[in-house]
């Protein structure tokens, strides 16, 4: 089992979704892209929050809502005092795992939200976590504000695949892993992670094809983490 840490590690997501034609929608029209994506490309799918642009009050002010989506966020962190900020609404960049039997394998390019593994501080596998039902919009979210119904419109969320997942024990340290679930949407595990076949650059600990860099977003969650732009720690499903 895996006891919640006090890291919130960034929200890098992955998916299956259909690669016809209806997987898009209509707030970005990209039918296009998710049919033809191959392994190795990007395409765009649903829109989150994502890029900071200034608070509140500051000088000069952030410059309208003219031609962009926009959303506030009051916060509280190391940055400065409780405040109010403005971020763009934009589409979200995937990367195209693989592709198969009339399905992609997305993960997201970029580190999108910071979530704890889990709201409290009891041993959790990944079926029980809190994170698995925020993404997912399970009853037994932290909130029911959960990714999927904010990032998604209706006929994209359609289109995701309920995929069957295998939670392996830790390979190195045989924390066990729990059952076997299947999902919407979730985090890579560790095998995952190190399939060459998935464009990873090897099966080592440390490349560059691994790193992911914060958004706007996700940099303001929480105290402590590195800049939008820069590269963070992301949580994979796997305990240990």
């Amino acid at each position: 089992m895996r006891l919640k840490q006090c890291f919130w590690f960034g929200a890098l997501l992955a998916f299956c979704v259909a690669s016809a034609g209806q997987a898009s929608g209509a707030s970005i029209g990209k039918a296009d892209d998710i049919a033809s994506g191959a392994s190795g490309n990007t395409v765009f799918f649903g829109r989150y929050p994502q890029t900071d642009q200034g608070r509140e009050g500051a000088d000069p002010a952030p410059s309208g809502t003219e031609y962009v989506d926009w959303i506030t966020d009051s916060y509280v962190n190391s940055h400065e005092a409780a405040v109010t900020r403005y971020y763009t609404i934009d589409p979200i960049e995937w990367r195209v795992l693989s592709k198969a039997d009339g399905k992609i394998f997305l993960l997201s390019e970029k580190i999108l939200d910071a979530k704890p593994y889990h709201t409290s501080n009891v041993p959790v596998t990944w079926e029980e976590s809190t994170v698995r039902a925020w993404l997912n919009g399970y009853e037994a979210g932290e909130d029911a504000d959960s990714f999927l119904d904010r990032a998604f419109a209706s006929n994209e969320a359609g289109a995701i695949a309920q995929t069957p997942l295998v939670n392996a024990d830790n390979p190195t340290f045989s924390t066990p892993g729990g059952n076997d679930t299947t999902d919407r949407i979730f985090f890579l595990s560790i095998a995952e992670a190190k399939k060459t076949e998935y464009g990873f650059e090897s099966a080592g600990d440390d490349d560059d094809s691994r790193k992911s860099r914060n958004t706007g977003y996700a940099e303001r969650i929480i105290n402590g983490i590195p800049d939008a732009g820069d590269p963070d720690f992301w949580w994979l499903r796997s305990p240990g």
